[in-house]
């Protein structure tokens, strides 16, 4: 009896305690976030409210319509997705965030904490939602902050877009932290997926951002991804301490597509030709080089974007590279260096603290326009400073000499180029190489045809020269005078010279003989009509 008694007590004391705690869990713990039903853990095929910890299984696929299908309110939940797919067009698929009667809970954090497996997410906006609650006014349950973002780990699951920012203050100096993201799969897909782990900001700042760590045997599949900046960022084996957010970093290697940050210091080289509709590279540390590797780079519908956006990080080269359709290949207020065999930068801006161009072959730069510029580098050849404007500069040729006077052919690659007590030089190839000629004399002026076949050449106290072979071989022509200048006409056959104190004289026959005109004057210069009527 007395035995019984004491199991009778026992079992009153327990349903006490019981009716108690289903009271405190129904009231306290369970909060009325909707109208969804409150699933406990356990089996489940249906939306609802995740309220307790433990693991919750789906068995079946799900359809939260335009509705967030699981709202997450409570810590360490886990959900086990049996590789079973949730569908819905609403904006948030799994919301972390903390409610009260369907209102955002000022200053709350974010459930932390939660643990996805097997899982697909297909039609919602946001995959998950654990951001911390920001607090507008000071009045927040976190003494006027705003609350922490909630921890997510990932595996085997298709997400797609996650958020985990801390909440905003207007009173403290910093808002929330932002919560960790991290994924785990064979191979892990998180592409067209924007996630973003930012710190809440306060009256001094941001706070602390979350980190993302992604961990996978297999391969990476990240097209269109963004990132927020984020405190850490874990590749597998590469760690990076701090990320500034955008696109997905890559380490020097192979690359074969745009919209990509080019995170540490190396070369990248491009395996195939590169489309995009917006910037095509990030660079995100000094000493980089892009390595076309003879592939361009083209926008596909952007003139006025940008092709590589260098900010202000030092020693880019881009090199053996063609860019196309984009107005801007490079901004960049640190030293560049573009490279190659052939540079085409005709109509294209280059924006550089300084440049430095190099090439073996040619460089076309109609039309190309630069930023100011601290210095400009041809091959080698420095320029100074530069004002912004167009790429103008000139390039040195050959050596210095006393050089006195220089004519072109019509087409500009044949000159000829007197040296005063030196010997005549001749080019065929646009000034880039030169060939002496004749004997040293105190040349003073030469002229040449339309074709450059014919020169006639004058010196001071000595003769005329004519030559009818592009200045290789050369006649002495009329008496010794103190010739000073002399002109053609187009097809080399009419000349006219003058002499300094004395007179203007003329041939008709290519300087064979000539014809004293006009009176004895100090004549210094002459020029004459293409066809050589008018002088």
């Amino acid at each position: 009896m007395t035995q019984n008694k004491n199991l009778n007590l026992k079992n009153k004391i327990f349903l006490r305690f019981f009716s108690v705690f289903v009271f405190i869990l129904t009231f306290f713990f369970l909060p009325n976030m909707s109208s969804a039903d409150v699933l406990l853990p356990g089996n489940i095929n249906t939306c609802g409210e995740l309220a307790v910890p433990g693991t919750y299984t789906l068995t079946s696929n799900v359809s939260g319509g335009s509705s967030t299908c699981f709202t997450v309110s409570s810590d360490n939940v886990i959900i086990e997705g049996g590789n079973f797919t949730i569908s819905g067009t609403g904006s948030t698929a799994i919301d972390g965030r903390a409610y009260t009667s369907n209102v955002l809970t000022v200053g709350a954090n974010g459930y932390t904490n939660l643990v996805i497996n097997d899982l697909i997410l297909s039609g919602y906006t946001i995959g998950v939602n654990l951001s911390g609650n920001s607090d507008g006014t000071g009045s927040g349950v976190n003494n006027g902050y705003g609350g922490d973002a909630g921890d997510v780990e990932i595996f085997y699951s298709y997400i797609g877009s996650i958020i985990s920012n801390g909440g905003n203050t207007t009173t403290q100096s910093f808002g929330g932290l932002g919560g960790n993201i991290a994924f785990t799969d064979t191979d892990l897909n998180i592409s067209n997926s924007n996630i973003t782990a930012l710190g809440g900001t306060g009256t001094s700042g941001r706070n602390t951002n979350g980190g993302l760590d992604l961990n996978y045997s297999g391969t990476l599949t990240k097209n269109s991804l963004t990132l927020s900046a984020l405190s850490f960022l874990k590749d597998n084996a590469t760690t990076y301490s701090s990320y500034t957010g955008g696109f997905f970093p890559v380490v020097p290697g192979n690359i074969n597509s745009c919209e990509v940050n080019l995170t540490g210091s190396g070369t990248y080289t491009l395996t195939q030709d590169v489309v995009s509709t917006s910037t095509c590279f990030f660079i995100r540390s000094n000493n980089i080089i892009i390595n076309g590797n003879g592939y361009s780079i083209t926008a596909a519908t952007t003139t006025g974007s940008t092709a590589i956006s260098v900010g202000s990080y030092s020693n880019f080269t881009l090199a053996s590279t063609t860019v196309n359709v984009f107005t801007n290949i490079i901004t960049s207020s640190a030293p560049v260096t573009i490279s190659g065999h052939n540079l085409n930068l005709n109509n294209k801006y280059i924006g550089a603290g300084s440049l430095t161009l190099a090439y073996t072959g040619a460089l076309n730069k109609i039309g190309a326009t630069i930023s100011a510029l601290s210095s400009l580098v041809v091959n080698g050849v420095s320029y100074g400073s530069r004002l912004a404007g167009p790429l103008d500069y000139w390039t040195p040729r050959d050596s210095s000499r006393g050089w006195y006077s220089v004519a072109s052919s019509a087409d500009g690659t044949k000159l000829a180029a007197v040296v005063f007590n030196g010997q005549i030089y001749t080019s065929t190839d646009s000034g880039v190489t030169w060939t002496a000629r004749d004997s040293s004399r105190y040349w003073s002026s030469v002229a040449s045809s339309a074709d450059g076949t014919k020169l006639a050449a004058v010196v001071q106290g000595g003769q005329i020269y004519t030559s009818s072979d592009s200045g290789v071989t050369w006649t002495a022509r009329d008496s010794s005078r103190n010739w000073f200048s002399i002109t053609s006409s187009a097809d080399g056959t009419k000349l006219a010279a003058v002499v300094q104190g004395g007179q203007i004289y003329t041939s008709s026959d290519s300087g064979a003989t000539w014809t004293a005109r006009e009176s004895s004057r100090q004549w210094y210069s002459i020029a004459s009509y293409a066809d050589g009527t008018k002088l």
